[in-house]
């Protein structure tokens, strides 16, 4: 697992608290974890266009997984340029692996583009 790269999206929030880890082991064994904040990913999902091509493809690929059909499509779409900005940052930054924050809270966290 040496020169394994995780990234961890956003912070542990207090129910899992028992689900941690140490960077500095980690690094010691030549593992880098790097970290960014949830609302500068939100952030960079909020900017994109729901008709560019990455995000309609994010769509197609979400609703290829199963049934959506109970699933808002506000939701959905936020879903996919999420889903973007992520797959662009493990690109970026040749990540192996990503710990990401409780996922249902970043479904009613971050806004669409026409609720702001």
């Amino acid at each position: 697992m040496r020169r394994v790269r995780i990234w961890a999206f956003g912070a542990r929030p207090q129910a899992f608290n028992t689900v941690r880890f140490s960077e500095k082991i980690l690094e010691r064994h030549g593992i880098s974890v790097t970290t960014i904040d949830l609302s500068e990913v939100l952030g960079k999902a909020k900017e994109l266009n729901d008709d560019s091509k990455k995000v309609k493809d994010s769509m197609n690929r979400i609703s290829g997984y199963g049934d959506t059909t109970a699933t808002p499509s506000e939701k959905l779409l936020q879903l996919a340029r999420l889903d973007v900005v992520l797959n662009d940052f493990v690109e970026t930054n040749k990540l192996d692996a990503t710990a990401i924050q409780c996922w249902t809270c970043l479904l009613y966290t971050s806004p669409s583009p026409r609720d702001s």
